[in-house]
């Protein structure tokens, strides 16, 4: 597992730090690979008969992400594992004058970005248009010292209210 893991890492920094593959439309602009180990219990000072990796490959609409799956194919291959490949629905982005992201923009207060953030939104999106907005800061999301401000979530109330008190739109 070590040898692929070498190979996802320099994955990961090439879509990091290669700007062919960034989309400046997105905050951040890369896409990103998130991945977390699963030794299934074994002590650390043990050499497990069997470990997971779990990669999250979160990337933009306008990237083709057929080439990264495919890389982490050949390094699976090249390094006798096997490998699962669970797809997702594509993100959820809407064009900025789509009036429901006008319409979360002039509730919310800020302007409206993209971001490729992984939620249901893009299985969702199968059923009606969606936006992500809520409080906080991504930049405080899914890590251990992940947070949100109380008052965050006090001024999300009312700004959930307007949203639903919002006249409906043909989309």
């Amino acid at each position: 597992l070590i040898p692929f893991l070498a190979d996802v890492r320099a994955l990961y920094f090439k879509l990091r730090e290669d700007k062919r593959y960034h989309d400046p439309a997105y905050n951040p602009p890369f896409s990103d690979l998130n991945f977390t180990l699963d030794n299934y219990g074994s002590p650390n000072n043990i050499t497990v008969p069997k470990a997971t990796c779990r990669i999250k490959f979160r990337y933009c609409k306008s990237f083709d992400p057929e080439w990264v799956v495919e890389t982490l194919r050949n390094s699976a291959e090249k390094h006798g594992l096997s490998l699962a490949i669970r797809r997702e629905a594509s993100p959820p982005e809407l064009p900025m004058e789509h009036p429901l992201v006008r319409l979360g923009a002039e509730i919310s207060g800020e302007p409206a970005t993209v971001a490729g953030l992984g939620t249901e939104a893009s299985e969702l999106k199968a059923i009606a248009p969606v936006i992500v907005m809520g409080p906080g800061w991504i930049e405080n999301a899914h890590k251990p010292t992940e947070h949100i401000a109380i008052d965050e979530l006090e001024k999300s109330v009312g700004m959930y209210a307007r949203f639903l008190a919002a006249p409906p739109f043909a989309g």
